[in-house]
């Protein structure tokens, strides 16, 4: 049996976000405006790599080799689709393209 991690392309800049919800835009913003829910829940944290950029091959590749060190065989990664737009494309369309990304993937139409 293979394990494959759920990835989410969402943690870069792009065009899509900017217009949907303002200039500049990641899902970091999201993380950095979590709060504590009960007793010692810590919120937010930050990124043990800081708040990478997901338009960076050398993020991805990173990341692949943490998650092959701790036994993930790859990614599922979320495949955004609307209306013949791909709004978060950056992240797929290097590892496709970027051939020292070293990636095992499949992809999952959100």
């Amino acid at each position: 049996m293979q394990t494959a991690a759920m990835y989410l392309p969402g943690y870069h800049q792009c065009p899509f976000n900017s217009s949907w919800w303002g200039e500049g835009f990641t899902e970091w913003d999201m993380v950095r405006r979590a709060r504590p829910l009960a007793d010692k829940h810590q919120q937010p944290r930050v990124p043990t790599w800081g708040y990478y950029d997901l338009s960076n091959p050398n993020n991805i590749s990173k990341q692949y080799s943490l998650a092959r060190e701790f036994g993930i065989d790859g990614f599922c990664i979320y495949h955004y689709w609307s209306n013949g737009q791909r709004p978060l494309k950056t992240p797929i369309d290097l590892v496709l393209s970027d051939h020292s990304i070293k990636v095992r993937f499949s992809l999952c139409w959100a």
